[in-house]
């Protein structure tokens, strides 16, 4: 006589159990997400400068500089200056410097832990007169944007930065706005270049209003 199999014996779960599950399940995978998005931020920002990969402008687009700039008497021979940007050495590249060793001590102690990578003014700037007396704010073409600090009163400001192509008529030298590079600092290759220059003060629309510029000037 043959033997009869065994009941199977099924499980069957609470469907709103299932749910319930499933709901948590993505609810903390949502929240894993934007924690890592959150903590990448963090890091981008505190310890590396970054071109974004929506830039508002076209390469080749013009730039001129915001109005204000070049009607408001208040910025009567202003040059509004370019940055090149700065990063804090790293100890293998101070050991590897021809100094002795005394030297790299003391660069190494001077180096603070929040030191980051900053833009100084070189130098070269826009002519806000020049534009003033051709009565055109145009400046150069655009070419990539990068977000970077810029250092004020002893802080760190996060800021971004365009670098253009520059119309050179309107391109000076001043002394005066040349920053030496700290010893503790190196050029950054991020924004290793000569002309780029803060985001705020620049815009894509031309104005027709413009200071007077005597011409003995």
């Amino acid at each position: 006589m043959p033997i009869p199999p065994k009941p199977i014996r099924r499980i069957i779960q609470d469907p709103d159990k299932v749910k319930k599950k499933s709901s948590n399940f993505g609810k903390w995978v949502y929240i894993a997400l934007i924690a890592v998005a959150l903590a990448t931020g963090f890091f981008l920002l505190n310890n590396k400068s970054f071109s974004f990969s929506l830039d508002p402008y076209k390469p080749g687009d013009k730039l001129y500089l915001v109005d204000y700039l070049v009607n408001d008497t208040t910025f009567k021979h202003h040059l509004e200056p370019f940055y090149t940007g700065i990063t804090p050495l790293k100890d293998d590249e101070i050991d590897e410097m021809n100094i002795d060793l005394a030297e790299k001590d003391l660069i190494k102690r001077n180096i603070s832990f929040g030191d980051k990578a900053y833009g100084i003014e070189n130098g070269y700037g826009i002519s806000t007169d020049s534009l003033c007396k051709r009565k055109n704010a145009y400046i150069g073409t655009f070419v990539r944007s990068v977000h970077y600090r810029k250092k004020v009163d002893g802080a760190y400001e996060s800021m971004t930065f365009y670098e253009i192509k520059p119309d050179t008529t309107v391109v000076v030298l001043d002394v005066n706005h040349i920053k030496d590079v700290p010893q503790t600092h190196k050029y950054d290759y991020d924004m290793n270049g000569l002309y780029f220059i803060e985001a705020r003060a620049v815009t894509d629309k031309n104005t027709d209003k413009f200071r007077e510029i005597k011409t003995n000037y």
